[in-house]
Formats: C-alpha cells, structure tokens, sequence
C-alpha cells in the first residue's frame, strides 16, 4: 500500500495537478483490513482531509471532517480496521461534480489499485456522488456498498447528525462490525 501512496504523492498525470503543496495529489490514509470508506476528492482547502487520524483528531468544529470523526467514535467504528479514500486524489476546482475527464487517471491508476489491495468487506460512500459513481464504474458486485450521507451534508446540517449516525448503525448491525 505504501507504493501506491507514493505514487499517488508524485502523481502529475492529468489535467488536475497542481504544484502548490495544499492542492497536491493527497493518498488514502489508514489501515487496509476490512473497512473502505470513500469520497469524491479531496476538499479545496483541504479542511476534509480523508484521514481518519486527521479527523478523529480535529478538535475544529468548523471544519466538515470534524462530523466524520464524531459519527465514528459515537459509534464506536474500529477505525483501526478502516482505510480511508477518494475517488479522485487531487482537489475538484470550487468543489465541482465530477466529469469522466477527472475520473480517468485516478480511479483507473489508483483507486482500483486500493480496493484490490484492500479488498474490504463493505465499502461506505460518502454522498451520492461517490455512491453513483462507484456503482457505474465496478462492471460487477464484488464488494457491497453502501451510501451515508457525506460529512460536509452534515456539517452544514447539524440538525441531520442523527439521521446520519443511524445509517451509521444499521452498517454496524448489517456487516456485523465490531
């Protein structure tokens, strides 16, 4: 798995790359056991960075990855058992949707490198960009997937939290986690 973080760190082969460290190709983080949780890219800005440390760490309520780590200790999700991912490495420009151009390196070079890697037990999408996307683009079913809602959805929607915390806690009880 370091080999592809490395690789995905130097990565400069699309249309997406940019120089200036904050916008960088940035790697999954975590530990490739039985656990994927996905995004579309990282944020601009990289206040959502996908890392579990990072966001189980932040104590900024401001930032969306904040929501991500609260849902996760509430429920107590073996985070030690989790990778933590995107679609797309490098930041969309304002946050767009994304076009098949922007998914062309990544998810063919990279993200399927990870899922085959990991081979994970489910995977948990966050928004339904990711969801939509990853059901168009696996020809087959070979891993289960679900979709909660995306963090940055909750952060802007607080009243939301419990909602989300439940589609959390039926993906506990469904793939038994522990």
């Amino acid at each position: 798995m370091i080999k592809i973080e490395e690789q995905i760190r130097k990565c400069n082969l699309c249309h997406l790359y940019n120089s200036d460290p904050v916008f960088k190709p940035l790697p999954g983080r975590g530990n490739p056991e039985k656990y994927l949780i996905v995004g579309i890219a990282p944020g601009v800005g990289r206040a959502n960075l996908p890392t579990l440390d990072r966001a189980m760490l932040m104590d900024d309520s401001r930032y969306p990855a904040f929501q991500l780590g609260k849902v996760l200790k509430t429920i107590k999700w073996p985070t030690e058992e989790t990778y933590v991912t995107n679609l797309i490495k490098c930041s969309l420009p304002d946050n767009r949707k994304p076009t098949e151009q922007d998914l062309n390196t990544c998810f063919k070079l990279y993200f399927l490198q990870e899922l085959m890697y990991i081979m994970p037990r489910v995977i948990i999408c966050l928004g339904d960009i990711a969801y939509s996307t990853l059901n168009a683009k696996l020809e087959s079913k070979y891993f289960p997937m679900e979709k909660v809602f995306h963090h940055s959805y909750i952060h802007r929607n607080q009243d939301k939290f419990s909602e989300w915390k439940g589609q959390w806690e039926k993906i506990v009880v469904k793939y038994n986690v522990q």
